[in-house]
């Protein structure tokens, strides 16, 4: 469990302070344990298809978390939950985004309402999947196209929200102005009438 944790969570410190100028620093507490779940994990199918399967899988492995009497949950922010590797049907990373009347409850009251899993995928883009879903959790929307075969058509492959592994594994200013690490004063807004600006 040591090899997969620190594979997923060492690039994590670096990358945010880098992307956000020192802005954000991630605090992982992994639970160094694996966790049986009430049900097979057929039952709980590909979760990244439906919000309810996600809903289910998140919040049975929160609910067996919780269970243990081991894990405090005050203070986290994001559940981030990894499928045993070797189980097929969960195969691709998704994040999941819940409200005040969907949120997952644990025993103390505590209302998760961001996480994300992985399953058999968590060993791709050198792990810098977690990266892009957790930015998903923090509000940005991916930027590549779900329908288009070449995929990358809005703004290729320069952006984490684009392409995980591609060239441009930063942010926009744009996104970084989205989630504050960006000042209204550090942004300059161009007239669309204008042919050329100076900077």
């Amino acid at each position: 469990i040591q090899t997969l944790v620190d594979y997923i969570t060492l690039k994590q410190a670096d990358y945010y302070s880098m992307v956000s100028y020192g802005a954000l620093k991630p605090v992982f507490v992994p639970y160094m344990q694996w966790l049986r779940l009430p049900d097979d994990a057929a039952s709980y199918g590909n979760p990244q298809e439906s919000y309810m399967l996600q809903w289910n899988f998140i919040g049975a492995a929160v609910e067996a978390a919780d269970a243990t009497g081991e894990v405090d949950f005050t203070d986290i922010d994001i559940v981030v939950v990894v499928a045993n590797p070797e189980v097929e049907t969960i195969n691709r990373a998704a994040a999941m985004l819940l409200s005040d009347y969907n949120a997952i409850e644990t025993s103390s009251g505590k209302q998760l309402k961001n996480g994300c899993h992985a399953g058999s995928d968590v060993w791709g883009w050198d792990g810098y999947w977690l990266n892009h879903e957790l930015l998903h959790d923090m509000g940005l929307p991916d930027l590549y196209s779900y329908t288009d075969p070449s995929q990358f058509i809005f703004t290729g492959k320069w952006s984490m929200m684009s392409f995980v592994r591609g060239p441009g594994m930063e942010l926009f200013g744009w996104e970084r102005w989205l989630l504050g690490w960006l000042a209204d004063t550090q942004v300059f807004c161009m007239d669309v009438n204008e042919k050329s600006g100076a900077f």
